[in-house]
């Protein structure tokens, strides 16, 4: 089991190359808001939807750290 990806499917049937690459890519897609999944990968916070043009977080946590610091600048400016 390299990478947490099984070499063998349910039924013990040994999977192809792509079933492996498919299923070991997966574990680092992140779903916009439009439906759209993007490949995020290890160490990256944010991308930018290639189909709508929004931002998508690696997660709801860094999205909200994210914005909340954008309201803080925001608001030591004025």
């Amino acid at each position: 089991m390299i990478y947490g990806v099984r070499k063998k499917s349910s039924s013990g049937r040994r999977r192809t190359k792509a079933e492996i690459l498919d299923s070991y890519y997966s574990n680092y897609k992140v779903k916009c808001k439009c439906g759209h999944s993007i490949f995020m990968p290890y160490g990256t916070i944010k991308r930018r939807c290639n189909y709508c043009g929004k931002y998508v977080y690696e997660s709801k946590r860094i999205e909200f750290k994210e914005k909340m610091k954008n309201v803080l600048r925001r608001k030591s400016d004025e």
